[in-house]
């Protein structure tokens, strides 16, 4: 399995020298999109391999560097890509994200979830996982959303 975190920013085209250059440091090619038609700013999208050469802490570095050296705030965003031998191998991944219902691919889905009382006087209630939470992952195959992707490599 390999996990990604792409970091997302906009930069004003005046900076592809210097972000190319910076980025090529860390062994990160930067595609800088075509200078716009239309105002100054380009979109960017990095993805870094955390699990590769690049960890966490080459991430807050760059991230941290770009908001300080050029005033560029980014966004992020995680993916994994699993080579199929990882499916086979296991027939259960534990997958934790934000930005997901975590009631998306569960198969009972009102199991194994009890509300507790906290609070007689105003009702206040808490969910209780009383038993483990299972998901199918043949059901699951390529999931998008803001957060989080997961896609199934056969290679």
């Amino acid at each position: 399995m390999d996990a990604y975190v792409s970091i997302d920013f906009f930069a004003e085209y005046s900076l592809k020298t210097e972000l190319e250059r910076f980025f090529r440091k860390f062994d990160i090619s930067l595609n800088f999109p075509d200078k716009p038609k239309m105002g100054t700013e380009v979109y960017i999208q990095v993805p870094i391999r955390i699990n590769g050469t690049e960890g966490i802490g080459t991430l807050s570095y760059l991230i941290s560097h770009l908001k300080q050296e050029y005033q560029i705030t980014c966004g992020e965003s995680f993916s994994c890509k699993f080579h199929h031998l990882d499916f086979e191998k296991s027939p259960f991944f534990k997958l934790s994200s934000t930005g997901n219902s975590p009631k998306a691919f569960l198969e009972h889905k009102k199991d194994g979830i009890e509300w507790k009382t906290i609070c007689s006087s105003c009702g206040l209630q808490e969910k209780v996982q009383t038993s483990p939470l299972v998901m199918d992952t043949s059901k699951v195959g390529r999931v998008e959303n803001n957060r989080v992707r997961i896609e199934r490599s056969d290679t």
